[in-house]
């Protein structure tokens, strides 16, 4: 070993442990995080089809992501007549790789809140990738383009 120059030292000065929070204080911060108070309400220049996403979970041996959201729209959303989906676009190098659909487990109501999962390929390729998760009016448009933020992630995959 040798030793470093003096611009990476600071690299090491500290190590801070994150863990995930128990099951109550999840509850806790989910419902602070999803109120119809939220700034994201305040962003949205379209309350007709408006979501606000939030606290996503990977268990990277399963391939499982999960998503909750909450309709802050003035529309139910209703996967049957509208087809409407929880959706995620996945991005390599900037490129979209494949999109991912959640179906959802009813007809949401406006102040609702449901979790999405999806099943995420365990076989990519080293890399740094996007998920951009968001909710999707099949073959009309994203949430996003209705001025909805989208909640993105990014996606470290190393080798073992």
């Amino acid at each position: 070993t040798y030793p470093l120059p003096e611009a990476q030292l600071d690299r090491f000065l500290m190590k801070i442990v994150l863990e995930y929070p128990n099951t109550e204080d999840e509850k806790r911060i989910f419902k602070q995080e999803c109120t119809t108070n939220s700034p994201v309400t305040k962003k949205t220049p379209n309350k007709k089809y408006a979501a606000y996403l939030c606290n996503l979970r990977f268990l990277e041996r399963k391939g499982k992501a999960y998503v909750k959201i909450k309709n802050i729209g003035a529309e139910k959303w209703d996967n049957t007549h509208d087809a409407i989906r929880a959706g995620c676009k996945i991005y390599h190098d900037n490129k979209l790789l494949v999109e991912l659909r959640s179906e959802l487990p009813k007809i949401i109501l406006p102040g609702e809140t449901f979790t999405a999962e999806y099943t995420i390929d365990t076989n990519l390729e080293k890399g740094i990738y996007l998920l951009k998760f968001d909710m999707v009016n099949e073959q009309k448009f994203w949430f996003e383009d209705c001025g909805s933020e989208p909640l993105v992630e990014e996606l470290l995959v190393e080798s073992f």
